[in-house]
């Protein structure tokens, strides 16, 4: 019975440290998938400003 028990809480410890792993790593998964996205929305502002300053100068020219 005590012998049982203790291989109840092991496998249970087991399973508690599987499930903090995968919750770890959906955490950081999701996390890069943000900063990715940010990256991306800078990079397009980015190529939107200098799109615009392009323009502008142009219009000088003229």
């Amino acid at each position: 019975m005590v012998m049982m028990m203790m291989m109840m809480m092991m496998m249970m410890m087991v399973m508690m440290m599987m499930m903090m792993m995968m919750m770890m790593m959906m955490m950081m998964m999701m996390m890069m998938m943000m900063m990715m996205m940010m990256m991306m929305m800078m990079m397009m502002m980015m190529m939107m400003m200098m799109m615009m300053m392009m323009m502008m100068m142009m219009m000088m020219m003229m």
